[in-house]
């Protein structure tokens, strides 16, 4: 599998989400909805390519670990933490290729989208999407090996704490 695959089940997944209806009747966000069908989009890959899905969404959250990131998500939702962060990353990914690109490019981008933070805490169960289909797979013990970051970007950019740096204008 490679990456372009990747955005398309992510954008398939997308597309195909529930019907406003049903996210009403179970309490569903967008991106709760959205993860679902990814889900069972990929219970019907075998678990090679839920495996293969799971390491190319790791690749593409550590691009995303970044502090010019972090700050433009930190201004825009008022705070910010590890588990927010992550599920930011995941927020972004599940809104698809184009605006996951365009918020690398120029994170500044963020500060004119409103960003529900109800959104956002629903798109955190994407991380853990592959382990729901792998468990009780062989594969499951590879998965462990890939689990999705839980911790700040690893650059001496910018700090928690320090107002001013790595924010956008």
């Amino acid at each position: 599998m490679l990456e372009q695959e990747f955005w398309r089940i992510v954008k398939r997944a997308e597309q195909e989400k529930p019907e406003k209806e049903f996210q009403t009747e179970y309490g569903l966000t967008e991106s709760q909805a959205t993860t679902l069908r990814l889900e069972s989009l990929l219970v019907e890959l075998p678990p090679d390519d839920v495996l293969r899905f799971h390491k190319l969404m790791r690749q593409v959250y550590e691009r995303a670990y970044r502090w010019d990131l972090w700050a433009a998500f930190r201004l825009a939702l008022s705070g910010m933490d590890e588990d927010l962060f992550r599920d930011c990353v995941s927020w972004l990914i599940l809104r698809g290729r184009r605006q996951f690109e365009k918020a690398l490019a120029n994170p500044e981008t963020l500060s004119s989208e409103v960003i529900d933070a109800d959104e956002v805490v629903g798109a955190g169960g994407l991380a853990d999407t592959a382990f729901g289909v792998l468990e009780g797979t062989d594969e499951l013990d590879d998965f462990f090996d890939l689990i999705v970051y839980d911790s700040p970007p690893r650059t001496d950019e910018w700090r928690p704490g320090s107002e001013q740096a790595g924010a956008p204008r």
